[in-house]
């Protein structure tokens, strides 16, 4: 089995391995809006990685690593169609609204002429990496004479489950006091392993089985393969008041948070062309 689970929406672990020789070359998506991976690769940003999914031996289902891979055939927006009140209006799924406190993945609105009936906000998370995944997914082409096979020398690739959690947990807060003023509800979509994390290291006491009254609400996805392909299912629907949901981090949301943030990020980006030599 590869490390490498999904390139451009082909399944690479299924029975048959599928031809990758065109892809390769278009870079083509079939999940993201503009039809072009956006998962470049830092060293060279004309080359996109094409990942999607991982498998990691500590994880019993391949991890998604790109959220544009959840927007297939639509499920996770139909999943999402209970939280508006349709009658007398057509649907509008509009990507990327900037608000006060960060934009929102999508909105799934519901507009009657000049007014906007109602809509509920949508946000998706997937996993962060840590390492790389560039040697794994070129020994895995190799196989396939798509490319040459190369020595591994970076940090494999894995999961950071802790600065995952903790940033998009952080955000919800903030999204979810200010949908809570506005009378909306929010979506956060994300994978059962996700869930089941973040359920282990934080508050979610007065985290429940999703009731109409719930601000914030929370779909939890399995992503199994089913022999020729991979498929996401609806697993768990969970709900909070804007009370519980602000009792998750409790008191983690602070600056401490934002600090382990940027230095992640310095982190990332800590590569040599940034190095900074006081001698040339």
């Amino acid at each position: 089995m590869y490390a490498v689970n999904e390139m451009f929406g082909y399944y690479t672990n299924g029975p048959v391995f599928p031809d990758l020789s065109i892809v390769l070359s278009t870079q083509v998506c079939p999940f993201n809006r503009s039809g072009i991976c956006t998962k470049m690769r830092k060293s060279d940003p004309d080359t996109k990685i094409g990942t999607c999914s991982l498998v990691f031996n500590t994880c019993e289902q391949p991890l998604l690593i790109c959220p544009d891979r959840l927007t297939e055939g639509k499920k996770i927006f139909l999943d999402c169609l209970q939280y508006v009140h349709v009658t007398g209006g057509e649907l509008y799924l509009i990507p990327e609204v900037k608000t006060a406190v960060g934009s929102i993945d999508y909105v799934l609105a519901v507009v009657n002429g000049d007014k906007v009936q109602d809509f509920v906000a949508i946000e998706l998370q997937t996993m962060d990496t840590v390492g790389t995944i560039w040697d794994e997914r070129q020994n895995m082409l190799a196989d396939y004479e798509l490319a040459d096979h190369v020595v591994s020398r970076g940090r494999k690739a894995g999961v950071n489950w802790k600065m995952t959690a903790k940033t998009i947990l952080a955000q919800m807060i903030q999204k979810t006091q200010m949908f809570a003023g506005m009378n909306r509800k929010l979506v956060l979509i994300c994978q059962t392993p996700l869930l089941d994390y973040m359920q282990e290291n934080f508050d979610f006491s007065e985290v429940h089985q999703q009731r109409s009254t719930d601000v914030f609400n929370l779909h939890a996805y399995d992503y199994l393969s089913s022999e020729t392909k991979m498929e996401l299912t609806l697993a768990r629907q969970l709900g909070a008041d804007l009370a519980g949901v602000e009792r998750i981090m409790g008191a983690d949301v602070n600056s401490n948070h934002e600090l382990e943030v940027i230095n992640a990020r310095i982190l990332e980006r800590a590569t040599p062309e940034y190095r900074f030599n006081l001698f040339e």
